[in-house]
């Protein structure tokens, strides 16, 4: 498992403003880093500064850009975090893509910022509101599949479907709790970022939506967890975005398919991690482009008329700042006969794509704009 490393050009220099292109070479940049992830008086920590770096950048209908970041799995003090930045850096710089900036982030930073509650935004939505969050879809699929309305109480007139925080409650579970009986069992996708679970208790079974959220941001916001994460953007012959996300960081499910999350799976001992899985499973990369210039808000606070889609709906869709602010919160939109939020209609398509769907559909955003 060699990495080569090269340069790659950025935007500014270890939280220095300016900006004057730069060389860093890997081997630095993961000796860098490596020793902010495990400084125990971190709490935010610009590498490479987060400017907006886009700002005086005019990308091109070819151009892409993603959000990637370390997980705190293969970052904590048990792991070998030096092996881990190189594997996610080298997948970097092999594939030709350029780093924009570096933070590092601890749990603390995390928690009170509520940085990683915003990233798993509809599936944190679901979890947290239950069935009133759930969409016509959703509420079809479940009784497709288990036979029953979502609405349903049971004999004591309590709901037989719960929101995985309000499970928790009701029933005085702690995460881990929830976290091991929902494993237990299979879950099911009904809808965009909708996830049933069963679990028993009380000698009873209940339905439970994204079960797995809670120990999800429970894992992000230990006061010892870390998150390593990049604002990237495809050099000039760089592998596409849909390339990068499928072949190279791999599927979510890291048993399966190929990409440096297969090889974290396959080498769990060489990376000193006990557990690779669907939750985690080291690497985050952007699905896409829209999805993308929403990431670059949350973590980094980017404008998202900044963002290289941002810079492309304004020039080639005519779209507004408020429209493009609209597009990136998910909205639910009808595109090619199939209604699905925003972010599922765009999902690894590229730029040129993604600006065609969005001349489309660019009428249906009046509604949340306007309203009824």
């Amino acid at each position: 498992m060699s990495v080569n490393f090269g340069k790659i050009y950025t935007m500014g220099v270890f939280g220095k403003s300016g900006s004057a292109q730069s060389k860093i070479g890997y081997r630095d940049l993961v000796d860098i880093v490596s020793k902010k992830v495990r400084s125990p008086k971190l709490y935010r920590s610009d590498i490479i500064s987060p400017l907006q770096v886009t700002m005086n950048i005019r990308p091109k209908l070819s151009d892409e850009e993603a959000v990637f970041f370390f997980k705190p799995s293969v970052l904590a003090g048990s792991s070998n975090v030096e092996a881990a930045l190189k594997l996610g850096f080298g997948a970097i710089a092999e594939n030709n893509w350029e780093i924009l900036s570096v933070s590092a982030f601890s749990g603390h930073y995390l928690k009170d910022t509520g940085t990683i509650v915003r990233h798993y935004g509809m599936i944190n939505k679901i979890a947290s509101e239950g069935i009133s969050a759930v969409t016509t879809e959703g509420k079809d699929k479940f009784y497709k599949l288990f036979g029953v309305s979502v609405d349903k109480k049971d004999e004591k007139g309590d709901p037989i479907v719960y929101g995985a925080f309000h499970l928790m409650k009701k029933f005085n579970m702690s995460t881990s709790q929830l976290t091991e009986q929902y494993y237990k069992k299979p879950d099911f996708k009904i809808a965009a970022g909708t996830y049933v679970g069963t679990i028993d208790i009380n000698g009873k079974s209940v339905y439970v939506l994204n079960g797995f959220n809670p120990g999800q941001i429970e894992d992000y916001t230990k006061p010892k967890d870390r998150i390593v994460i990049l604002h990237i953007r495809k050099g000039q012959k760089g592998t596409p975005l849909k390339k990068m996300r499928e072949d190279v960081i791999g599927p979510t499910n890291p048993a399966k398919g190929k990409g440096i999350r297969n090889i974290l799976y396959t080498h769990k001992a060489k990376f000193g991690v006990k557990t690779v899985n669907m939750n985690w499973n080291g690497f985050h990369f952007s699905a896409g482009n829209i999805e993308a210039a929403a990431e670059l808000f949350n973590f980094f606070n980017v404008p998202l008329e900044n963002a290289f889609i941002g810079k492309l709906l304004k020039e080639h869709a005519s779209y507004s700042n408020d429209e493009i602010r609209m597009l990136t919160e998910n909205p639910l939109v009808k595109w090619k006969e199939a209604i699905k939020p925003v972010f599922d209609h765009t999902e690894l398509l590229p730029s040129r794509t993604v600006i065609e769907f969005a001349r489309t559909i660019k009428g249906q955003l009046q509604v949340y704009l306007i309203g009824p």
